[in-house]
């Protein structure tokens, strides 16, 4: 027969085992969600630095008609 320390043994490892498990589940989730917000907080940082992109190209283009209008100009002037 099974003696009372063996029962108390099994016992006690389940209830550790439990505890692993919950803490383990209740970390995931912590880290999950953290995990999250950081994923949000890039996803942001992404959308306004292409943003600045944008504007930045834009400017690039209309430097680039300026640049042609001063040529167009200069061709005008020079012709005079």
């Amino acid at each position: 027969m099974i003696s009372d320390n063996i029962i108390v043994a099994i016992i006690t490892g389940i209830f550790a085992f439990a505890g692993v498990v919950v803490s383990n589940l209740a970390n995931h989730h912590r880290n999950n969600t953290q995990q999250q917000v950081r994923d949000q907080q890039l996803e942001d940082e992404i959308h306004e630095l292409s943003k600045r992109v944008d504007a930045h190209n834009g400017m690039q283009d209309r430097i680039a008609n300026i640049e042609k209008s001063i040529v167009r100009i200069e061709t005008i002037l020079e012709g005079k």
